[in-house]
């Protein structure tokens, strides 16, 4: 007897997709309504997901939107200011450290009203340079200044010694003679020191003696300003002053 084989009439079932569709639960949600998808990880990320702040009225326009150019203005400066940059070019601090020393062996003060610093800080910020560069770079800065103050005080000095050393071999005695001399017309030895001071060429002291023999009734001769060849029998500084 010929074994009878059950014919499938429905092609769906025949296919593995609908033998698939058929083994599904009938209780399973529908793959085509979204609102019946339920991903935990979804729901974590959704949970976690940041809050956008409130935006200042500052920053927002006459209808009430964000002011993006504000906003990127405020958040450049924040950043600026993270960098180590101050808020303005007025906020950086000058202070050095306390071995730098002025001229007399005090604390170097910077003086922060000096119009040419007020300048240079407002270049140094425009460029966003942090205040631990400047820190780093105002102690070298003035260092290099004092430098070459000094080496100009000594090319002064050097330059009035030979001056002086044009006097002779009587210089001494001739400087001290015009600063007692001055000391005697103005009645203060201190004002007779600070106007030597002054002088810093051997032309411009020979004028002061004149200027003292004059004051005091010196002769003609005596008030002669080419004393260096002397006049007479003897220079006028011997005359005035005398040869011991």
């Amino acid at each position: 007897m010929t074994e009878q084989t059950e014919i499938v009439t429905d092609p769906a079932a025949a296919s593995p997709a609908g033998f698939a569709a058929a083994s599904a639960s009938p209780t399973s949600a529908s793959t085509d309504d979204p609102a019946a998808v339920t991903d935990p990880a979804v729901e974590t990320a959704s949970e976690n997901a940041p809050v956008a702040p409130e935006i200042p009225e500052a920053y927002r326009t006459a209808d009430g939107t964000a002011d993006l150019a504000k906003l990127i203005e405020r958040a450049a400066a924040a950043d600026t200011v993270a960098a180590g940059v101050p808020e303005s070019s007025d906020k950086y601090d000058l202070a050095l450290p306390d071995d730098i020393k002025d001229a007399n062996g005090e604390a170097y003060k910077i003086d922060s009203d000096n119009a040419h610093l007020k300048a240079s800080l407002d270049v140094l910020h425009k460029y966003g340079v942090p205040q631990e560069a400047l820190t780093a770079l105002l102690p070298e800065y003035v260092k290099a200044v004092q430098g070459d103050i000094a080496a100009m005080n000594t090319a002064q000095q050097e330059a009035v010694n030979s001056e002086i050393a044009k006097l002779g071999d009587k210089g001494g005695d001739r400087i001290n003679g015009v600063k007692a001399g001055l000391t005697a017309i103005f009645g203060d030895e201190a004002a007779a020191v600070e106007m030597l001071d002054e002088i810093r060429s051997f032309k411009g002291f020979e004028r002061f003696e004149q200027f003292i023999s004059k004051i005091n009734g010196g002769d003609e001769a005596s008030r002669s300003i080419s004393s260096a060849s002397g006049v007479g029998d003897k220079p006028r500084h011997e005359r005035m002053y005398g040869t011991s």
